[in-house]
């Protein structure tokens, strides 16, 4: 298991900036996407899920068994449509 943090970066001077987590997720999927406050992560064989890292709140997108189609979603559309 791995984890997914949303970091902050701020800048402290001229030269020095620090990194501040926001959010932080232990997951087994892998992060495909950010966009504001909607990351989208993804096990590639069987779902994809967005998930609005400030309020928690998510939708799980699901290949269904024996369904493999040669047509594809952009993430950014389904971002896009989910916030």
């Amino acid at each position: 298991m791995s984890t997914i943090k949303v970091l902050n970066v701020d800048k402290g001077s001229d030269t020095e900036y620090t990194f501040q987590e926001v959010y932080s997720l232990p997951t087994y999927k892998k992060a495909v996407a950010l966009s504001g406050q909607i990351l989208a992560f993804a096990d590639p064989s069987t779902q994809t899920e967005l998930r609005n890292w400030k309020d928690d709140t998510h939708a799980i997108l699901r290949i269904p068994a024996g369904n493999i189609s040669p047509r594809h979603v952009s993430i950014k559309s389904l971002i896009r449509s989910y916030s």
